[in-house]
């Protein structure tokens, strides 16, 4: 699966694109001053984190159309469309478009790619205006958030608008290392680019099947009141998390993530109190190793729930489990 970005420059240097497969063709290039300035990652980097969390097995190709400015042209934009299908990619990402008004030539370009096979997947903006191009035009998949008090639903589709809906603007980022949400369309729609990269051919079809499924849930957070835990920690003794513990959850029983989550199976000698095995783990790289483990949990801890706070596993993962055991790890954040 070949993957287009049209996007800002990077350094990609984060242990998480080690053996991802990103190529990178440089139109606008940034100075290492400009890189380095600010934020922990360039939007690039975000976008295409998002979309390897989703299929790390993507080739993604990147070209590099915004400035140090956040700024692109719309002609730079019908550039790089053209070039990315002169390159066969079967998905194009786009974070970008103009809020302003619809161009005659970016419609044709986004309409060519589409009759060639291409789906494209854009973003609206992030600001409230009237029509975002190419996100608003039909042969588009479109992708907004709105943030909801009384969300339910993960998102929603509307196939007569062909745009996704999801219920909170906010991502974790926690895969790049840092256990932290941050907000924006952009992050979205990576996110289902890097999903729908393995439904491509029928993505209509599955979103509809995601929808209606209880993966796409948020987990109630009442729920952990009402139900006894066994709560599994990496930073036991944190003031913070003793609250966290204290005032979200009903915990019988606390451990140390790494000592004890080995050591779960029917015969714990206390297995019996707790309904919840809740695992927070701030550290990616230091649970990553026991992905496996914990799966292995899921299976033979069928009376038990697991809850991850943070999203080790991904929305595709998450689909297999939910496929082939009929149940689900559920992760507190997206």
């Amino acid at each position: 699966m070949k993957i287009g970005v049209l996007d800002t420059d990077g350094t990609f240097e984060n242990p998480f694109f080690n053996n991802k497969k990103l190529s990178i063709i440089r139109k606008e290039v940034w100075t290492k001053e400009q890189l380095e300035k600010g934020a922990l990652f360039t939007h690039s980097e975000y976008v295409c984190a998002y979309i390897f969390k989703e299929n790390p097995d993507a080739e993604v190709l990147l070209v590099t159309i915004i400035n140090s400015k956040l700024k692109c042209s719309v002609q730079a934009l019908i550039d790089g469309l053209e070039y990315l299908m002169q390159e066969n990619v079967d998905i194009i990402n786009l974070s970008i478009g103009d809020e302003y008004r619809n161009h005659k030539e970016l419609e044709q370009v986004c309409k060519r790619a589409y009759d060639s096979g291409i789906l494209i997947i854009a973003a609206h903006s992030n600001s409230n205006v009237e029509a975002t191009y190419p996100a608003i035009f039909p042969f588009v998949l479109s992708v907004r958030c709105v943030d909801s008090a009384e969300r339910t639903d993960i998102l929603t589709y509307n196939e007569g608008m062909n745009e996704l809906c999801f219920s909170s603007s906010y991502f974790s980022i926690y895969h790049l290392g840092v256990p932290k949400l941050i907000p924006g369309n952009s992050f979205a729609n990576a996110k289902i680019t890097g999903l729908l990269s393995h439904y491509k051919q029928d993505y209509k079809k599955f979103l509809d099947f995601f929808e209606k499924s209880p993966l796409n849930q948020h987990y109630p957070y009442s729920k952990l009141k009402s139900k006894k835990s066994l709560f599994l920690s990496n930073r036991l003794g944190d003031s913070l998390e003793e609250r966290f513990i204290n005032e979200v959850t009903t915990t019988v029983f606390c451990a140390e993530f790494i000592e004890e989550v080995g050591n779960l199976d029917r015969n714990h000698p206390n297995i019996s109190p707790w309904d919840i095995l809740f695992i927070d783990c701030n550290s990616f790289v230091e649970i990553e190793p026991y992905k496996q483990t914990i799966l292995q949990l899921l299976e033979g801890l069928p009376d038990k729930e697991i809850i991850l706070r943070y999203p080790l596993f991904s929305l595709y993962e998450r689909i297999g489990q939910h496929i082939s055991q009929h149940k689900c790890i559920q992760q507190l954040f997206i």
